[in-house]
């Protein structure tokens, strides 16, 4: 963003809330006394209130990864996380894996909540049992244990984990109970980019492009600042898989020929 911003003429203040709604309200007020002329929000918890004062004064806004869906007045880049959802439980179920919890974060993060929801639906509708686990940080791991050793009990195959530091704790934690990724567990993370490739094993990911984020919501912002009467657009951006190690099936793979090697073999004979 502040690349984009800087062809453009403009300067970019970075300001963190650390999820504070008072944090945020400090922050914007900061940005507004030094006459920017929009601002780009990552919403946290519970500021609504903060951000529709900031619009409500006339000050063009985007809110990028999390969104507020009763605010009026603002533009949004966000996740499709329905295709998201979708691609994620389908492709554990074709590696083999039909026992899958979520594990999610206890703080109500709108993203996260989505993805709950949306999780839940979807192996609702595939006749599927599951359990969505929550914990209370991403740094706490004896909450992290306890999901584990339930999930272990209950004979779960998979886990798919709803945002991105979760699957580096998981893994600490597979460690100190002698748990194997994937033989005791797939598992599947979410959008943890470069940091997800170096992991051993490499982990599974739901994966958004963060300079097409980036590149559209300046376009947002950049579109209400020079036409303020405009009604401000939501725009969804498209997820994929890359797969790792961490959803191979050993036990399932073991002895058979995948598909395309099956079909190989059928035209050569």
């Amino acid at each position: 963003i502040e690349r984009l911003a800087r062809r453009s003429g403009y300067i970019v203040l970075f300001g963190s809330t650390d999820d504070n709604a008072e944090q945020l309200s400090a922050v914007a007020n900061a940005f507004m006394e030094d006459g920017v002329d929009g601002i780009i929000i990552t919403p946290g918890v519970d500021c609504h209130r903060q951000i529709a004062r900031v619009v409500e004064q006339g000050m063009p806004v985007v809110l990028i990864t999390r969104d507020i869906p009763e605010l009026q007045g603002v533009g949004r880049v966000m996740a499709d996380e329905v295709t998201a959802t979708h691609i994620a439980v389908d492709h554990l179920l074709s590696r083999g894996f039909d026992k899958i919890d979520m594990i999610s974060l206890a703080a109500r993060i709108s993203n996260a909540q989505l993805r709950e929801k949306l999780f839940a639906g979807y192996m609702t509708e595939k006749g599927l049992p599951y359990k969505i686990h929550h914990i209370g940080s991403e740094n706490d791991i004896y909450d992290m244990k306890l999901i584990l050793e339930d999930a272990f009990r209950r004979g779960v195959d998979a886990l798919y984990c709803a945002s991105a530091r979760i699957p580096v704790l998981l893994t600490m934690a597979t460690r100190e109970l002698k748990l194997r990724i994937p033989e005791d567990f797939a598992v599947l993370g979410y959008d943890g980019s470069n940091m997800f490739r170096l992991m051993s094993p490499s982990i599974s990911q739901i994966e958004f492009s963060r300079e097409e984020i980036a590149m559209r919501a300046f376009e947002l912002l950049m579109n209400s600042i020079s036409n303020r009467d405009a009604e401000p657009e939501t725009v969804y951006m498209t997820p994929r898989l890359e797969a790792g190690a961490s959803t191979e099936n050993l036990k399932h793979e073991s002895g058979r020929l995948d598909e395309a090697t099956a079909s190989e073999l059928e035209s050569s004979l």
